[in-house]
Parts: structure tokens; C-alpha cells; sequence
């Protein structure tokens, strides 16, 4: 595939004919002038070999040597590589909102004007899609049809507003109906409309609208642009701004219908989101798409492409080198040959110089040109190695923060960071700084660091005050910080009340289990007093028995040995009473005395 590269250059080659016109007639006034004067027979005879002709061709080789420099400085190139790419892809509806209540004043500067902003960055994000628009306020209509030229989507997206409505109102069930049309009937992919509306729709058929479509694959996603509170509508009656009023003379007020866009969301199978919501919404948004089944294109694609300005360039140096050679005299063999001779040695030090210079290495500005068409390819990888070996070669300002660009699509937003402070230190004018320093509260932002993200962005507009963009970014960051402070804050103080009733539960929890302690020792003492007393009476018992016993044992035993007693007494006594008779029966009379 040939093409140029800045191909808006070769518009120059329409002043040839009248650059060859103004030689021509300088050329013919010269002539006259010289005919004209009495010392042209003398200027003759002193140059003999002299050549008005001459004059005609050298115009020419000139005219022809700035023909050739122009087609170089357009940088024809070819298309080294092609191959066939299958490429997935979704279609997408994006239907806007263009009533009066757009232009209701309560978010900055007025909701039609931050939809447009929202919409322009989600179109970028949604590259490679084919997109569809859609205008709607008391009727839809279709705006564009389903196309991948993004830049025309843009386009109709800021040229957007209430003018271009012919009834007023908000009829969203007319604009998924219109939306169904447009995607084609018998394609099997899921589908994406996307709904930007304040939702001021009073008619519950918008609800069932979005779960037909759902049905047939086409799944609702719903943006809400407004505040709860809503504002007053202004509008313009001749040259002043007046608030819109009903027919009883009140103004009306224009108030965001969260419930209404996100019932729309649900039943059409997607999800709600709120424009406050900035980048983070469009990123979600995208990450939606994303997960739907596209369908499979296959196209053709050059994936390399090779510069060729440097041989144009080449026989540009040639026509002006033979130019200077020619002179204004005649030819003759000598000089024929001499300039021949010249000429194939400036031709051959040049091929020298720039062929092979060429078939080696590339300068800094091919590596460059390359970079930007990978980018523009979104083969962002290719892209980074281009200009990595542009930075290496030339540190260049367009190097450092075109790499920054592509590492940033590969969402390394750190690495990013980096090659745009790098690119600040060789930028000159404040517009670059603007630029660079927008670019790298971007990074920050989407790296989570929102402080930093807030110093870039402010450091953008204190270089170009007109930067809507950076004011936008600033002022949806400190929005954020602002909410996630917010929400931070009611962590901690549901995590103090979490920790304070966790206390107070703790603290019952001990009372309590004091309360069983001291019960269950209560209980306790009370069992082994119990238990105690038993075994005392236990023991009484059975020292009492074994008194009885032993008592009565010992009258048994006193009641033996008095029986055993009065036995040995009879058994004595007997004895007794036996020597007693033996006594008497052997006893002598005594002898008398003298």
C-alpha cells in the first residue's frame, strides 16, 4: 500500500506552473532589455558561446529539483508487510440526550456541555468499535449510522445541542426503538446502546423497551447527567437568558431521575452510571463492551511501512548539482565532456552518502514517523520500540512524550509518569508543558495517585489557561478525593462504633461471665458444703455404729468373764470345802498338856 505521509505538502507542486511562469517572464524581459541596448553586438562578440537557451534550461531544472524535494518532504512510503488481521469487534449505539433540560446549570458549565466532553473521551476509548449516534428529545432521529470513522462522531457529539430538536420532551422508549434499527437484524453478537439522558422520562415504555431490545442482544447501559436536586432550566428568549417556566408560570426545575435510568439499565441488561463519576465511569464502561461477544472481521493490514524520501531527495541534489555545472555558454566537446565527468562524481559521492546510509539505519525522524503509525494502528507495542530507538538516536521532546503515550496505553501508568517528567525537562513552550503536564495527571490518576494527579493537572492550566480539559480532570479529582475522604471517614466511624460495641459486648460478655463464675462457685461451695455435711453425717453414723458395737461388744465380753469368774469362785470354793473335809477326817486329839 503506497501512500504519503504528510500528503497535504504536495499542494506546493500546484505553484510550479506559476513559479515557471514568473522564470519565464524575467527570462523574456532579460532578452529584451539585452536587444534593446546598444552594446548587445559588443556583449556578443566578447561571448560567443553565450546561450539565451540556457537560461530556459537551468529554470527547468530547478523547477523540477523543487518538485522532488516537496515529494520527499511528503515522505512517499510502501507498505513493507501486509497480513491479514482477524479483528473482533462490537457495535455500538450511542444515544444523547439533546432536550432543553440539558442545559440546566447544576453541574459545571452546564450538563450539555460536560455530556459532549464525557462522550468525545468515550469515543476515544471505544476505538476499533463501529459507532452509531442517535439524538433524541421529544422524537429520535438517527444522527450517523454505524461507521468507524471516530473523528466524524466527534464532530456531530460537539455540534450537538437543543436547537436541533424538533419537539421537545425526553422520549427514551423512541430512541431504543430507533437503536434496534439501526444494528442488522440477523447479526449473532451482542450489541451495546449506551443512553446519556437526565432521565426526565415520564412514560414507564421506555422499561420495556430496553427489555425487548435486551432480548434480541442488545444490552441498555444508562448515564445519568444532573443532580438530585436539580436546577432551573435557562433558555434564550431573543438576546436574553431566561428560566424556563410552566404554563402557570412557575420555573421549572430540572431534576435527575436516578430510579427511572436505572430500572432502563437493569431490564436492558446493563449497568447505571453517573457522569460525576468521570474516568472511572468510562473505563467500566469500556471494560463492559469489552466483555460482550463480539463478532470476528478479518481485514487487511500493513503492518510495516518504509520510507523512500531520501531517493527523491537524492535527484533533487542531482538537477541542482547539474544546474550550477550547465553555465550560460554553448556546449562543446570538452565541456560536454567535462560535465559529464562532474556530474557522475557528485552522483556517485551522493550514492554513497545516502543509499547506504539508508539500507543500514534509520534516522530519528523515520523511527518517529514509524512510532506515530504503529500508534495510530494501536499496535502500541511496536510503537514504544520505535520510539525508544528514536530517544536513543535524538532526545527529542516528541520521542520522550510519545513513548510516555504508548506506555500508557499498556496501562503502566508509572512507567509513564516517568517519560513525561522526562519530557518536561526539553519542553519550551508553555503549550507543551500544558500538554505533558495534562497527560501526566492522567497517569497519576489512573495509578491512584490522586494528590499528585491534582498538582499536574493544576500545573496545566497555570500554563494554558484555556485547557478545558485539566480544568475538567482537576475539578472530577478533588470531587473524588472529596468522596473517598467522605467515605473513609464513615469507615472509621462505623469502625469506632464497630469497636465501641465490640467493647461494650466484651465488657457484658466479662460481667457476665463473672456473674457465672461467681454462681457457679456459689454453687460450688454450696455442693461440697453439702457434700461435706453428708460425709459428716456419714461419719457420725458410722462412729456411732461402731461405738454400739464396740459397746456392746464389751458388755458381751464383761457378762463372759463374770460367768467365768463365778465358776473359777464355785471351783475354788469347792476346793476348798474338799480340803476342809479331809481336814476334819484326819485331824488327831491333842496330847494333854503338862
Amino acid at each position: 500500500m503506497f501512500r504519503f505521509e504528510i500528503s497535504g505538502i504536495l499542494w506546493l507542486l500546484t505553484a510550479l506552473p506559476l513559479l515557471y511562469l514568473w522564470f519565464w517572464f524575467v527570462h523574456r524581459h532579460s532578452i529584451e532589455r539585452l536587444k534593446n541596448s546598444s552594446h548587445f553586438e559588443s556583449l556578443k562578440r566578447l561571448i560567443p558561446r553565450w546561450s539565451l537557451r540556457k537560461y530556459s534550461l537551468k529554470a527547468i531544472l530547478i523547477l523540477f529539483a523543487f518538485a522532488f524535494m516537496l515529494v520527499a518532504w511528503a515522505n512517499p512510503q510502501w507498505g513493507s508487510r501486509t497480513e491479514k488481521v482477524n479483528v473482533k469487534r462490537s457495535d455500538v449505539v450511542i444515544a444523547l440526550d439533546i432536550s432543553e433540560s440539558m442545559l440546566a446549570e447544576d453541574i459545571s458549565p452546564n450538563r450539555m456541555e460536560r455530556a459532549k466532553f464525557f462522550l468525545s473521551e468515550l469515543i476515544k476509548k471505544l476505538r476499533g468499535e463501529r459507532i452509531a449516534l442517535v439524538f433524541f428529545a421529544g422524537n429520535a432521529y438517527l444522527q450517523m449510522p454505524l461507521s468507524d470513522d471516530l473523528a466524524a462522531a466527534q464532530s456531530f457529539i460537539k455540534s450537538a445541542n437543543p436547537a436541533q430538536a424538533g419537539t421537545q420532551g425526553t422520549v427514551i422508549a423512541d430512541a431504543i426503538e430507533l437503536a434496534e434499527t439501526v444494528f442488522q437484524p440477523d447479526d449473532a453478537s451482542q450489541r451495546a446502546l449506551i443512553i446519556l439522558s437526565d432521565g426526565e422520562n415520564h412514560e414507564s415504555e421506555a422499561i420495556e423497551a430496553a427489555r425487548k431490545a435486551q432480548e434480541k442482544g442488545i444490552y441498555c447501559y444508562t448515564l445519568g447527567i444532573g443532580t438530585p436536586e436539580g436546577a432551573f432550566i435557562p433558555v434564550r428568549q431573543g438576546n436574553q437568558k431566561v428560566m424556563k417556566t410552566d404554563k402557570a408560570g412557575n420555573r421549572v426545575v430540572s431534576r435527575l431521575n436516578m430510579n427511572m435510568l436505572r430500572d432502563i439499565a437493569e431490564a436492558g441488561g446493563g449497568k447505571f452510571y453517573r457522569i460525576d463519576q468521570g474516568m472511572s465511569a468510562i473505563t467500566q464502561l469500556d471494560e463492559d463492551i469489552d466483555r460482550l461477544e463480539k463478532k470476528q472481521v478479518e481485514q487487511l493490514s500493513f503492518t510495516d511501512y518504509n520510507s523512500y524520501f531520501q531517493y527523491f531527495l537524492f535527484i533533487a541534489i542531482v538537477l541542482l548539482l547539474i544546474e550550477m555545472i550547465l553555465g550560460n555558454k554553448k556546449y562543446d566537446k570538452r565541456l560536454l565532456k567535462k560535465i559529464i565527468g562532474r556530474s557522475a562524481f557528485f552522483f556517485a559521492v551522493t550514492t554513497f552518502a545516502i543509499v547506504p546510509h539508508k539500507a543500514i539505519t534509520q534516522t530519528p525522524h523515520e523511527l518517529l514517523m514509524n512510532g506515530d503509525q504503529a500508534y495510530k494502528n494501536e499496535n502500541f507495542e511496536k510503537a514504544e520500540e520505535y520510539y525508544r530507538k528514536a530517544g536513543e538516536s535524538d532526545a527529542s521532546l516528541k520521542a520522550r512524550y510519545n513513548l510516555g503515550n504508548s506506555t500508557y496505553k499498556q496501562n503502566r501508568f508509572e512507567e509513564a509518569s516517568e517519560h513525561y517528567n522526562s519530557a518536561l525537562a526539553n519542553a519550551k513552550s508553555n503549550e507543551q508543558k500544558s500538554r505533558i503536564y495534562y497527560n501526566l495527571g492522567n497517569a497519576h490518576f489512573e495509578n491512584k495517585n490522586y494528590e499528585e494527579a491534582v498538582n499536574a493537572y493544576k500545573n496545566s492550566i497555570r500554563m494554558d489557561a484555556a485547557n478545558k480539559q485539566a480544568k475538567y480532570n482537576l475539578a472530577l479529582t478533588r470531587e473524588l478525593m472529596r468522596m473517598l475522604q467522605q467515605q473513609q471517614q464513615q469507615q472509621q466511624q462505623k469502625n469506632n462504633s464497630e469497636q465501641n460495641q465490640e467493647q461494650s459486648d466484651k465488657q457484658e460478655q466479662q460481667e457476665e461471665n463473672k456473674n457465672q463464675q461467681e454462681n457457679n462457685q456459689q454453687e460450688e461451695q454450696q455442693q461440697n458444703q453439702s457434700r461435706e455435711e453428708q460425709q459428716d453425717s456419714l461419719n457420725r453414723n458410722q462412729q456411732q455404729s461402731e461405738f454400739d458395737s464396740t459397746r456392746l461388744e464389751k458388755q458381751e465380753l464383761d457378762s463372759m468373764d463374770a460367768k467365768n469368774l463365778l465358776r473359777i469362785i464355785q471351783q475354788e470354793e469347792q476346793k476348798v470345802k474338799e480340803k476342809l473335809r479331809k481336814f476334819k477326817s484326819t485331824r488327831q486329839k491333842p496330847e494333854k498338856d503338862w
